[in-house]
């Protein structure tokens, strides 16, 4: 199973960002959400 701190690192964005991006909670760039979703 991936990790949200992996999924980070190769995205180049805090954890806390995945998070956000994820749960919908939080206004995320549209091309911050792309590299998070690759």
């Amino acid at each position: 199973m991936v990790t949200l701190a992996e999924v980070a690192q190769h995205a180049g964005v805090s954890a806390s960002t995945v998070s956000y991006v994820l749960s919908g909670k939080r206004s995320i760039s549209a091309e911050t959400r792309q590299r998070v979703e690759r």
